[in-house]
């Protein structure tokens, strides 16, 4: 038995260059970041996902090769190991009983030889090399980010689900008091968010320096302006109707339709507003909800609901990042402090709740949010003053600053002059 597992065994090389083994050993396992708590027994163990493979080899070589190595001079053998490990780039590594593992990188390698001169000691490291960048550049990140936002939304309303029920009666007046003023909030905010005015960015085409649009164009809504104004009262329905609904579970004290309500509720007035930076203002007034004292079950019940409508609010706001158009690198840039600021928010209070699942689903839509704005906004152009001795035309400014006067309107929209023929003397450009 032992004489065909030897025989099965196959010549170790790296490079193409064969060597003996003395031993092979293989790190596995996963990357993990522990975070200590003062006055908390244990550790979290958080996973950030699967190590490299990593080869420990030694190994030696003979001079003339024989059964352990190339023919030739324990020297050319030598040099050969020193031109592999100065090579650029990945490399072959064969394996004595695992076989042959393509894209290894080496670490370091040694070479010691003995007294004798006869026989040298090789001791290197080899990682595997399989994570391509370009996968990671070309990853949808504005899908995942939209995919984790409903993650998050569900495990929201689960987590307040099970914070409240059991004590639906002892929470009773606080809940009545916090609907009925999100139904009041939420009748003012529709109206906003669905005017005439907040969705006519949405419309196709250019719609003047006065009222700035971030739709993306391939979301630009192929409608004139009767069909936007139909389009924000069908919106304007679709809210009022998820309230009926609120409201009727209100009347029942079905607490599970209620907080289902309220996240439904939320949502829709998000979505009635093509425009994802009209969407996030119409988040704004229920992402700054404030909690009550919480020394009274009315007060717990208040907290609890008011939660659940902030954070619902957040969620809606992160996804919207997904679905804007950036001009720069730093509106991309301050649209991740704002939304990670409020997400952080949100990770402190449900994890100081004892929220795990909810806690986890943030903080994945927070890690996705934070890579999507990162790489969209790298590949912008950042935002710098622009400083003139006297006044200029746009039509100047965009053949001096970029030698397009195709330009002209980008530069007009953000100075914002009196007149495009008179161009203030400091204004904020692109510098690309």
């Amino acid at each position: 038995m032992s004489a065909v597992f030897f025989q099965n065994l196959q010549t170790a090389s790296w490079r193409n260059i064969p060597f003996g083994v003395s031993s092979i050993a293989l790190s596995l396992g996963r990357k993990i970041a522990v975070h200590d708590y003062p006055y908390v027994d244990g550790v979290y163990a958080e996973d950030l996902g699967m190590r490299g493979k990593i080869f420990h080899i030694q190994g030696f070589i003979v001079e003339g090769g024989g059964a352990y190595g190339r023919a030739g001079t324990l020297r050319e053998q030598m040099e050969a190991f020193e031109q592999a490990a100065s090579q650029w780039g990945d490399g072959v590594f064969v394996h004595p009983t695992l076989g042959m593992r393509p894209k290894m990188c080496l670490q370091g390698m040694e070479i010691e030889q003995d007294l004798q001169g006869r026989v040298a000691t090789i001791r290197f490291s080899l990682i595997e090399n399989i994570v391509s960048p370009s996968s990671m550049s070309n990853e949808d990140t504005k899908a995942k980010t939209i995919a984790y936002a409903g993650i998050a939304r569900d495990m929201s309303i689960v987590g307040v689900l099970t914070s409240i029920k059991g004590a639906v009666r002892s929470y009773r007046n606080g809940i009545l008091t916090v609907v009925n003023r999100f139904s009041t909030q939420v009748r003012q905010v529709v109206f906003t968010a669905t005017s005439l005015f907040s969705m006519i960015t949405s419309l196709p085409g250019e719609i003047g320096r006065y009222i700035g649009s971030s739709v993306q164009d391939i979301k630009k809504l192929n409608k004139n302006v009767d069909q936007l104004i139909g389009l924000g009262s069908a919106s304007r329905v679709n809210v009022i109707n998820h309230l009926d609904t609120l409201e009727k579970a209100l009347y029942d004290m079905n607490v599970e339709e209620i907080t289902k309500g309220i996240s439904g509720t939320i949502t829709a007035v998000y979505e009635a507003n093509p425009d994802p930076v009209q969407a996030l203002n119409a988040m704004l007034p229920f992402a700054n909800a404030t909690s009550m004292q919480a020394d009274t079950e009315d007060g717990k019940g208040f907290n609890l609901l008011t939660d659940l409508i902030r954070r619902s609010a957040v969620i809606c706001i992160a996804e919207s990042t997904a679905n804007r158009e950036y001009i720069s690198y730093d509106d991309a840039l301050d649209t991740r402090t704002l939304v990670c600021g409020l997400l952080d928010n949100e990770l402190k209070i449900a994890g100081d709740q004892g929220l795990d699942d909810t806690f986890n689903a943030l903080m994945n839509l927070r890690t996705c949010v934070s890579k999507d704005l990162t790489m969209r906004g790298a590949d912008l152009a950042t935002v710098e003053t622009i400083v003139a001795a006297t006044s200029l035309p746009s039509l100047v400014w965009s053949q001096k600053l970029y030698q397009d006067s195709g330009r002209e309107k980008e530069l007009v929209k953000s100075a914002n002059p009196i007149h495009p023929a008179f161009m203030p003397i400091n204004f904020k450009a692109l510098s690309s």
